[in-house]
């Protein structure tokens, strides 16, 4: 399973900390992520504003993230 976390604060840490113990099958992104998320997943400099959204879409399809 591939799941995308947006955002870099504590809440979408620790989110993305919990995604992570629950199956050794996912695989983890992040936008833009922080360095303690960039040890369970893979974090992405991408903006997370409005003109930004498009590029999100993308990269979500692309990666068949879903």
């Amino acid at each position: 399973m591939k799941v995308l976390v947006i955002g870099s604060g504590g809440r979408e840490n620790c989110l993305a900390w919990k995604i992570s113990k629950y199956s050794k099958k996912i695989n983890l992104f992040a936008i833009p992520g922080n360095p303690g998320m960039e040890e369970i997943g893979e974090c992405l400099n991408i903006g997370t504003g409005p003109e930004n959204f498009k590029n999100i879409v993308d990269f979500v399809e692309e990666r068949e993230i879903g």
